[in-house]
């Protein structure tokens, strides 16, 4: 059952909450094991202390301005749903499954609702609606590192530190998915539940989420120590990008990309390592990227590397990495227009190229 208590004037966005909450309800228990209560109230709260959200046993706490006073008309991007969402995989997260008070606890608390947010967010509106949700995310966590003035903590370690439990998390969490697949995630994340689901002490630490990580791709335990164990940052850029016509007019793409990983000590000293993690690449028949043609996904074998493709249909624009799934910095290098080969060529492979 669930029960809303709000102000009679702000009723506006009632049916969208009810629906975010039967959504969050239907992802989490079927991946997390059933909803443990008869009952969930979503209870609406004045905004004097600003704008936040609780969770409880079976009771949330929401301000108002955050959703019952909230203009979603016409919205791109829906933040109600984000948060709600959130706020209902509390009930899980940091309620079935309490975390004990050491570093890393509120990655287990909070990091885990934002992924599930965000998955939520997915299941409702497809997979393109979290684009937005991981751009939020990602200033965030650039922001807030860029103000630290003690240390920045890896997210498994993380000390309170908003910025990387709620910035940074998902992202990880998002990334470490998109390299093993939704299923073997959560399913991972279902036995670390188990595992300790209303268990007292000794609490569950974020050492033992990142076992049961482990046991589950233990083919990217490499990968799984840049995202949680370390500060790892992305540095992706296109060089260059020409086409050339083939005889069966199809066009030969080549992308000559160069990559690194950076390793942050928490104090702003970095390192670089060889990138080893896989990236999107896209072409497209446009400069705005409306249009993509076709998308791959590579991994660099070296710091500078060329990438060929052939396709069928002419395209003007590349990106790598266009969702910005990495973490990185600074994307301004990662796309450019595909020019034609600086090489003689004659009116019929002019014709064929378009022109």
């Amino acid at each position: 059952e669930i029960e809303m208590l709000y102000h009679p004037e702000h009723e506006a966005n009632i049916d969208r909450m009810i629906k975010v909450t039967q959504a969050s309800l239907a992802y989490m228990s079927k991946h997390f094991g059933r909803y443990p209560h008869p009952q969930l109230r979503i209870v609406e709260i004045p905004s004097f202390h600003g704008q936040i959200a609780f969770s409880f046993g079976q009771v949330i706490a929401y301000s108002e301005l955050m959703g019952y006073s909230l203009n979603l008309e016409n919205a791109e991007y829906d933040p109600l749903a984000a948060i709600l969402s959130h706020e209902v995989a509390h009930q899980w997260w940091n309620h079935q499954l309490v975390p004990a008070d050491t570093q890393g606890a509120t990655m287990v608390a909070e990091s885990l609702c934002q992924y599930s947010a965000a998955l939520i967010l997915s299941e409702m509106y497809g997979e393109q609606s979290i684009n937005r949700y991981r751009e939020i995310n990602r200033n965030l966590y650039l922001r807030g590192r860029s103000q630290e003035r003690i240390a920045e903590m890896p997210l498994a370690l993380v000390e309170n530190q908003g910025y990387v439990h709620y910035g940074k998390g998902p992202l990880v969490l998002l990334q470490l998915r998109d390299a093993i697949g939704e299923d073997a995630l959560n399913q991972a994340l279902a036995a670390y539940l188990n595992s300790a689901r209303f268990a007292g002490p000794p609490y569950p630490t974020s050492t033992q989420l990142l076992d049961h990580l482990r046991a589950a791709a233990p083919d990217q335990s490499a990968l799984i120590d840049d995202l949680f164990e370390h500060i790892s940052l992305a540095d992706l850029r296109l060089l260059d990008a020409s086409y050339e016509p083939l005889d069966d007019d199809r066009y030969a793409v080549t992308l000559r990309v160069s990559g690194s990983k950076l390793r942050d000590d928490g104090h702003g000293k970095l390192s670089t390592l060889p990138l080893d993690w896989p990236f999107e690449v896209v072409l497209y028949a446009d400069a705005q990227q409306q249009a993509p043609i076709a998308s791959y996904t590579r991994t660099l074998s070296g710091d500078v590397q060329t990438l060929r493709f052939e396709i069928d249909t002419l395209a003007v624009h590349a990106a790598i990495d266009p969702g910005r799934k990495l973490l990185e910095v600074d994307t301004a290098d990662n796309q450019r227009d595909i020019t034609l080969t600086s090489t003689a060529v004659t009116t019929q492979e002019l014709v064929h190229a378009g022109h």
